[in-house]
């Protein structure tokens, strides 16, 4: 079977994205998917070219009977999400905004993408009924939105003995990072996927924060597995400010209200390690961060824009209140970021 691809970068958190109707010849949509599921570790590799990724994206449109693709022309979309070693993710930020301009390339503007239900997880950290994404391509080219509505319950409470094995472990790592005297705060954040949020006050990253960030996400994987869970990614946060050419880029997205407060992001992701970047992790950190100031700051806060900092490259999150009747309490996270096609291809699987 001949099957296109297309390979997309955002944040250089890079994709094979995959219309489901570009198979030769069409097969059904489930046995694709278990496909690519199967061979997603050979392929994000770059066994069979063009070079490694963190992450397949497979895009279709459904007929009534949900058996056809008719991507890319579908306005409706629903997107699997498959991470480098084959297991399958709820939520990506930078994948679900690749998937939004490729289809804005493909047959003009994508209005909205559902993440596929099947990509459940084994975890008893449930996703929140109400989680919805959306994606929208940006007014300035090669940038596009995502938002996740959120349930107030988007903090997730820890088990207390998980908990304990994840500090016992961040004690026994961040111990060897020079200087690191500085308090930080440890939360567990859902956005489909959950988070870990190393926060600290430090103004610059220990020159070890990488090593150890992967030396202890590494063991925190342990333990979820352990515990019968799906593991998290982890990530550290700590504060940076905002620059001069940070406000040149807010006034070409046309974003009004900037807070001062911006954060700079170390990521690892489950099923890829040490990574350029993750949005729905920024989206986490943002959360946690918001979560950390002064009740009687946190309201305006909520509503600027904010700039996360990653090795791959930067998005904005904001903070807004969603119009849902039947959660008037949950509120929207916002990310917008960039992201572009390098290359195209074909594969015989």
């Amino acid at each position: 079977m001949k099957l296109s691809y297309e390979h997309w970068h955002g944040c250089h958190n890079h994709f094979f994205v995959i219309f489901a109707s570009a198979s030769e010849p069409q097969i059904p949509l489930s046995r694709l998917r278990s496909l690519l599921i199967e061979q997603a570790s050979e392929l994000c590799a770059g066994a069979k070219g063009p070079g490694r990724a963190d992450g397949i994206l497979l895009i279709a449109g459904c007929d009534e009977k949900d058996q056809l693709r008719i991507c890319p022309t579908s306005p409706h979309c629903e997107l699997t999400i498959i991470n480098a070693d084959g297991s399958l993710a709820r939520n990506c930020g930078n994948g679900l905004r690749v998937a939004c301009l490729a289809l804005k390339r493909a047959a003009g503007e994508c209005i909205y993408i559902r993440v596929d239900p099947e990509t459940t997880t084994s975890s008893d950290l449930r996703a929140p009924s109400s989680l919805i994404y959306a994606a929208r391509a940006s007014q300035l080219q090669g940038w596009a939105e995502v938002d996740t509505t959120l349930p107030p319950e988007s903090e997730q409470p820890w088990a207390e003995d998980l908990h304990h094995a994840v500090l016992q472990a961040a004690k026994h790592h961040f111990k060897s990072i020079d200087g690191f005297s500085q308090p930080y705060d440890l939360s567990l954040q859902h956005l489909g996927n959950h988070h870990l949020i190393v926060r600290w006050d430090a103004d610059t990253p220990p020159s070890q924060a990488t090593a150890v960030l992967k030396a202890w996400a590494e063991e925190v994987a342990g333990i979820f597995k352990a515990a019968g869970k799906a593991t998290a990614n982890a990530h550290f946060c700590y504060p940076t400010q905002l620059k001069c050419e940070h406000h040149h880029e807010a006034q070409q997205l046309s974003l009004e209200g900037l807070s001062s407060h911006a954060l700079t992001l170390i990521p690892w992701e489950r099923g890829v390690g040490l990574t350029q970047g993750c949005s729905s992790g920024a989206a986490a950190a943002s959360l946690a961060f918001l979560k950390s100031i002064q009740s009687s700051l946190r309201g305006e806060e909520e509503l600027l824009w904010r700039a996360v900092h990653m090795p791959g490259g930067r998005v904005w999150t904001r903070l807004q209140h969603a119009p849902n009747p039947q959660h008037p309490h949950a509120k929207i996270i916002q990310v917008l970021g960039s992201a572009e096609c390098i290359g195209e291809g074909s594969w015989k699987l």
